[in-house]
């Protein structure tokens, strides 16, 4: 009862008819207020579910408490972009991730790292991540990427299969050479199933060496995953959906690449158990 007097009293709340069936809602919204006074952005968030408050309105019926982004969430949203991955990107964070192998401890502290030292001044290598399908590879980096917009950095994370198969689409229209330009200057970028793609010759030679050449000369991270480890994405990369009609295989053209990926990234085995 006292807590309802309290809040009727409060300025904040006088267009709301609270009583003891959702006074307990009204808490929590008060609770998120008084947090969100003291934000000094998403980082130091405090609120249950971080970047996001709660927005009573009456429908008629009673209450509802429908929860909104924070302007610092958005903030978030105009800095990460994705091509092809789910929409519960943003909803990843490593508030929920399990550190409970070597290599995913290994994995996060190496991410925590980075976050502390990487600056474009200060150039730090991304990761590739390899493992089995369903370890948590996406999921790990899609967190990643949001702590990294949080900090400022444009990100770019893509489904490498999908983004191979809309550049074929584009082989022969301008439009492609922007979408080169993005993957080559965005601050970060993450190549997500990296090695799941019906690769082409074109891809391979005209598009991923050179994209990953100019990141490497001008010291931008690239963060990967993937099912396969380095070798056996070397094989993959050596043979195109050409080559396979003559099983022929180009490891040079390949093992260039693979090195610019090492160049670029620390390799990782990513275990769930």
């Amino acid at each position: 009862m006292d807590d309802i007097i309290r809040l009727k009293k409060d300025s904040r709340f006088s267009n709301y008819e609270i009583d003891e069936f959702n006074i307990n809602q009204f808490l929590i919204v008060e609770e998120e207020m008084e947090n969100c006074k003291k934000c000094m952005g998403i980082e130091s968030c405090k609120n249950k579910i971080k970047g996001y408050t709660h927005n009573p309105f009456f429908d008629g019926n009673g209450y509802k408490f429908p929860i909104k982004p924070c302007k610092y969430l958005n903030i978030n949203k105009s800095k990460l972009k994705t091509k092809f991955m789910t929409k519960d990107t943003l909803a990843a964070s490593f508030d929920d991730f399990r550190q409970n192998t070597n290599q995913r401890i290994k994995a996060y502290n190496y991410a925590m790292s980075f976050l502390s030292t990487y600056s474009k001044d200060n150039f730090v290598k991304g990761l590739f991540l390899y493992g089995n399908y369903g370890s948590g590879k996406t999921y790990f980096l899609t967190a990643l990427a949001n702590e990294l917009a949080k900090k400022g950095y444009e990100v770019l994370m893509a489904y490498f299969p999908d983004l191979v198969r809309e550049i074929k689409g584009l082989q022969f229209k301008a439009d492609l050479e922007d979408v080169i330009d993005e993957l080559k200057n965005v601050d970060i970028l993450m190549l997500d199933d990296i090695g799941g793609e019906n690769l082409s010759m074109f891809v391979r030679d005209d598009v991923l060496g050179p994209i990953l050449n100019y990141r490497v000369l001008n010291n931008l991270p690239v963060f990967f995953s993937s099912n396969l480890n380095i070798d056996d994405l070397n094989v993959h990369l050596s043979q195109t959906r050409e080559d396979s009609f003559s099983q022929n295989k180009d490891l040079i053209k390949a093992s260039r690449i693979s090195k610019r990926i090492t160049d670029l990234a620390i390799k990782i085995e990513f275990k769930d158990m």
